[in-house]
């Protein structure tokens, strides 16, 4: 699974209407063809923040829903509702957010009983697990995806 993050300008108002060009799409085949597992659109004043998960898709598979019209002519509503946050956008790989840090709960070892006169399943583990960079080796994404 990956996770992107997508930033684009939106026009203040343009939400309901955002929405209601990704839930008609995300109704499609399309989300299977792109490996869109899930979506969630997030807005603070004209920033647009648009976060997918992604299985594994074969990139030809990719590649070729990026053709699809259906990938395409969603890309077509969402234009007027919204605009690349960057001037020098040049691809959909240029709209993708890159994560410098992540933390999981499974980074943090097993919580240890407050009652000690229970003995601990394992000693306690006094180390602060070490954050870890995040994996920025995502594939790119259409912000439709």
């Amino acid at each position: 699974m990956s996770r992107l993050l997508i930033v684009s300008r939106i026009i203040p108002g343009a939400e309901g209407r955002v929405a209601q060009i990704f839930a008609e799409s995300d109704a499609t085949e399309l989300p299977g063809l792109t490996g869109v597992t899930h979506r969630s659109l997030y807005c603070l004043h004209d920033l647009c923040v648009h976060v997918m998960e992604t299985s594994d898709v074969d990139p030809d598979a990719l590649a070729a829903a990026r053709n699809h019209p259906l990938f395409q002519q969603v890309n077509e509503r969402l234009s007027a509702h919204t605009s690349p946050y960057l001037p020098t956008w040049r691809s959909p790989r240029d709209a993708i957010a890159s994560c410098f840090y992540r933390w999981d709960a499974t980074d943090v070892p097993a919580a240890r009983p407050a009652n000690t006169d229970v003995p601990a399943a394992r000693p306690a583990n006094t180390d602060v697990p070490a954050a870890r960079p995040a994996d920025t080796d995502a594939p790119a994404a259409h912000p439709a995806g």
